[in-house]
């Protein structure tokens, strides 16, 4: 039996501090959840840096050398302009896109300029913002300016120790 003059159900300062406790806990425990998700981009971010460090020493293995910048060199001069990371390609499991990609043609000349827009994934750290990212500024490299769009990559090769060592394998610094 119910007692007269009792309702059954919330009464309103219980639905509100039941509300209020509900917000706070959201409050705390949203940072923490974007905490670990940026952690988790930043391991991810890592993880590409080691792998394309694992397609470089691949790569080296292969050919004796370590892929060429994107212009020719004073002891390669001639070679057609292709992107450090075209060439790692086959070493990152983009077998079929390698197969698309033309060096015996510059970066910039068909067919390639229906390559060099195909963004991947380990050539960008999840924590940028905006992950779906083409480029469409002209640009001028070696004295050729190109126009169309280009996949962006968050870790873009330097010309390394030099011009001069471009293209060569393992090197005893001292020693040069």
């Amino acid at each position: 039996h119910i007692a007269i003059g009792r309702r059954a159900g919330f009464s309103l300062i219980e639905l509100l501090v039941t509300i209020a406790v509900i917000v706070l806990l959201i409050g705390l425990l949203l940072p923490a959840v974007q905490q670990a998700r940026e952690a988790a981009r930043r391991s991810q971010c890592s993880n590409n840096l080691k792998q394309i460090g694992l397609a470089l020493h691949s790569y080296e293995g292969q050919w004796a050398m370590f892929p060429t910048a994107t212009r020719s060199t004073p002891t390669h001069t001639g070679r057609k302009q292709a992107a450090t990371l075209a060439r790692l390609l086959p070493f990152v499991e983009q077998s079929s896109l390698a197969k698309r990609y033309e060096f015996r043609v510059n970066w910039f000349e068909a067919p390639n300029t229906s390559v060099i827009p195909t963004q991947l994934a380990i050539f960008q750290c999840p924590s940028t913002p905006n992950s779906n990212r083409i480029d469409t500024k002209p640009i001028s490299v070696g004295g050729v300016s190109f126009s169309g769009p280009r996949a962006c990559a968050d870790y873009a090769p330097a010309e390394g120790i030099g011009l001069l060592l471009n293209g060569t394998g393992l090197v005893d610094l001292q020693s040069e």
